[in-house]
């Protein structure tokens, strides 16, 4: 099964809904109301917890302990196409992004987590 997951950190002046948010994300766009993420250091934790992964310009490839995902980000979000990863990864992966103020959006359920 596949999944699609953006994670964002949003500032105390987000006035876009989520749905917009990953649209203009998902294009490529600038959103307003979402701060950059230390783009750099978030690879490194999910390198560090996912060590079954290569990376190319601009693509994270990682196995899970079944499935495997893809990672893609701008300054602005972190993106991850999830192939049949057991619900333990998908828990450590965004157990990771919180750990930078990141939310995460399901596209698949059409819904916004905040960050806790």
């Amino acid at each position: 099964m596949s999944q699609l997951f953006a994670f964002w950190k949003p500032q105390s002046d987000l006035i876009l809904q989520p749905q917009a948010i990953f649209q203009l994300l998902f294009y490529g766009e600038d959103a307003e109301g979402i701060a950059d993420l230390p783009i750099h250091e978030i690879i490194a934790a999910v390198k560090q917890e996912f060590p079954q992964h290569e990376e190319k310009p601009g693509l994270l490839s990682v196995r899970g302990a079944v499935g495997h995902f893809d990672a893609t980000w701008s300054w602005q979000h972190f993106r991850v196409e999830a192939h049949d990863l057991v619900a333990a990864d998908v828990q450590q992966l965004m157990s990771i992004l919180r750990q930078f103020g990141c939310g995460v959006y399901d596209s698949q359920a059409n819904s916004w987590t905040p960050p806790s």
